[in-house]
């Protein structure tokens, strides 16, 4: 199941009810919602497993103190979920995208590699383009 497609359709229907006058209120159809909110607690559990088999194997490494196995057993989708990386043009994109959903303060935290360029090179790189 996906859980976002299920959220997605109730917003949908919210956005879609019909305004009760002078109020922040709406009409909505009680069993299509009841509906949507059950297959979203049978299908959050799912979701939840799915999770932890995908991370067991960095969760094993790290508790085991071997931080390099951890690093090394992290999903790559993960760190796509998780972290905006890659070349300065491909960072202000995904950035954007972030605001574009709603992200209306992005806090951005620069992780320097040893060998990538210096900080204030890659603060000029992401800065809007003129």
């Amino acid at each position: 199941m996906d859980v976002n497609a299920k959220i997605d359709e109730l917003i949908e229907i919210v956005e879609a009810a019909r305004a009760m006058p002078m109020s922040s209120s709406c009409v909505i159809n009680r069993s299509q919602v009841l509906d949507l909110l059950d297959d979203l607690k049978r299908g959050m559990p799912e979701e939840i497993d799915r999770a932890r088999e995908v991370l067991a194997p960095m969760q094993q490494a790290w508790a085991a103190g071997d931080r390099k196995a951890a690093t090394a057993a992290i999903p790559v989708d993960v760190i796509d979920d998780l972290v905006v990386h890659g070349a300065p043009e491909d960072c202000r994109e995904q950035v954007r995208a972030y605001a574009d959903a709603g992200v209306t303060t992005p806090v951005i935290a620069l992780l320097p590699t040893p060998d990538g360029p210096p900080t204030l090179d890659l603060l000029r790189a992401l800065g809007p383009v003129s």
